[in-house]
């Protein structure tokens, strides 16, 4: 099981061999570690052995600052979170994520690049099957219909020092009243702790398992017209 150099990032092909079953995009936080994601990714992969995972370089690489300047590690995160930062980084993401195949995507983000994740699919409606963010800034207003197909899983820590258990509850049954699969969890420990990888593994399974049911689906679809 090796990593592939990409233009903006790495690729792990399914440890099973083959053509993926879904691709999982994998987003950092600003100064995220590349190798400690990695580790991340492949303990995960482990238990979706059908599954590709793809881990783009740093959101301050993706987007670089403006005038020559230098992103500062936090962003002050209230204006990293602020919607003209977040579509400035989108526009600059979206042709990275255009090649891949929607119905069998699901994105994953730490921090800020959860925030950009959900960003993505709450305000520009990308299509994906799921998101799975670890410790976002959550959206303090949403928008008043939203169409979407993607399930929402969010995972928080007590340790995270801008939100809490009751915003994190707070934007779930938010989500739900708008009509979106949305859950969540909030961990004791660090969101890359042993629970926190752990977490994550049980939603991204979860994820997943929606991309292969979406595909049976389709097989049972398109083999039902053959047979009419």
């Amino acid at each position: 099981m090796g990593w592939i150099r990409l233009l903006r990032g790495h690729r792990l092909d399914p440890i099973a061999g083959g053509p993926p079953e879904a691709i999982v995009v994998v987003l950092h936080d600003f100064g995220q570690s590349t190798e400690a994601l990695r580790a991340v990714a492949e303990r995960w992969a482990a238990s979706v052995p059908t599954t590709a995972f793809v881990l783009f370089d740093s959101i301050e690489q993706i987007d670089p600052p403006p005038c020559g300047g230098a992103w500062h590690p936090l962003l002050d995160l209230a204006a990293g979170a602020e919607p003209l930062v977040l579509d400035r980084i989108v526009r600059h993401l979206e042709p990275l994520l255009a090649p891949l195949d929607a119905s069998r995507l699901v994105l994953v983000g730490f921090h800020h690049g959860a925030t950009v994740a959900l960003h993505l699919a709450l305000r520009h409606g990308w299509s994906c099957a799921g998101v799975l963010a670890f410790s976002p800034l959550l959206p303090q207003r949403l928008p008043r219909c939203i169409r979407i197909d993607a399930k929402i899983r969010l995972i928080e820590s007590l340790e995270s020092p801008h939100t809490g258990h009751a915003d994190l509850r707070d934007a779930v049954s938010s989500l739900a009243a708008r009509g979106v699969d949305a859950r969540g969890v909030v961990l004791a420990g660090a969101i890359l702790s042993d629970e926190g990888v752990r977490h994550g593994c049980a939603y991204l399974g979860e994820l997943i398992a929606t991309v292969q049911r979406a595909e049976r689906f389709h097989v049972l679809n398109q083999e039902t017209r053959h047979a009419s």
